[in-house]
């Protein structure tokens, strides 16, 4: 009677663990809009030791793979920009090619926001010229 009380009780303790984490996901991965301006994070980051961050400058090294962001117009958080997410998976377009045409400009992009320890990253689904 006791092995069957302690592991029901287990299992509910597991059960209950797996709801909450499946609502802190969730609420994690919720979609949501920001609006700011696109940059090349290479350029942003040299920005003030006298890098070249002119938009043609950004549209160039975001057209060869160096890694895009933005940059929260309300807060001025800057976000990781990463793949859009259209199905199928085997066709995933790049957040380079995506925002290469808004690279200098402002946008408003929906997708999910993921935080790390000092990081901002955000999936977009969505963008659009403000």
């Amino acid at each position: 009677m006791r092995k069957w009380l302690s592991g029901a009780i287990v299992a509910a303790l597991i059960g209950v663990g797996m709801i909450l984490g499946s609502a802190a996901l969730a609420q994690r991965q919720q979609r949501v809009t920001v609006v700011g301006d696109v940059v090349d994070l290479v350029g942003l980051a040299m920005r003030g030791q006298g890098g070249d961050y002119t938009a043609e400058a950004m549209k160039f090294r975001v057209e060869h793979g160096f890694p895009v962001g933005l940059i929260e117009e309300e807060s001025g958080a800057v976000y990781l920009v990463v793949y859009r997410d259209p199905a199928p998976a085997a066709h995933l377009e790049t957040a380079n090619k995506t925002l290469l045409p808004f690279v200098g400009k402002k946008v408003a992009a929906q997708g999910r926001i993921y935080e790390g320890k000092g990081y901002k990253v955000l999936e977009v689904a969505i963008v659009g010229e403000y």
